[in-house]
């Protein structure tokens, strides 16, 4: 067995011979003498991969595409708490920018964040919203955000227990 501050230094270091590979403190000595060659071609064969993986590049947000994928962000924030779920079990805001990115690219909504419990909760209401054919309406109702059709329900049935 290998710690894993050990495996990590070995990424690191990348060693290239056996006496490099001695200089790794905590590398267990039995291994070192059974195995070390195949460890010296198990490095290589990791780096030589590394070497062909292509890192995407980050690309900043367009200052128009900070506005969208922000109020994007908050607008999903509060249709989550208006319904109490807590927006962090739903979405990132990295992940609604990348959604955001695809809406604007492409007029779909295809995302990962989109499959099982998180698709069937936004999806519908996201489409709807992202179209122009929904509006979000909240209200401050029992100490909470609520969507406005359940604030208005909760405020009928509070003025009618105080006129009673």
């Amino acid at each position: 067995m290998i710690r894993d501050e050990v495996l990590v230094d070995l990424a690191k270091r990348c060693p290239r011979s056996e006496a490099a590979l001695k200089k790794v403190v905590g590398l267990p000595r039995p291994l070192l003498e059974g195995g070390g060659e195949l460890l010296l071609k198990a490095l290589e064969r990791g780096a030589e991969a590394a070497a062909q993986v292509k890192v995407a590049a980050s690309v900043e947000e367009l200052p128009r595409e900070r506005y969208g994928a922000d109020a994007l962000w908050a607008m999903v924030q509060a249709h989550c708490r208006a319904r109490q779920i807590d927006p962090a079990l739903v979405a990132t805001r990295k992940q609604l920018t990348r959604l955001h990115r695809t809406w604007i690219g492409r007029g779909q909504l295809e995302d990962p964040i989109l499959a099982g419990w998180r698709g069937e909760f936004l999806r519908p209401w996201l489409s709807r919203f992202l179209r122009g054919e929904e509006s979000a309406a909240f209200s401050w109702s029992q100490q909470q955000l609520a969507p406005a059709e359940r604030a208005e329900i909760n405020q009928s049935s509070t003025v009618e227990e105080h006129d009673a």
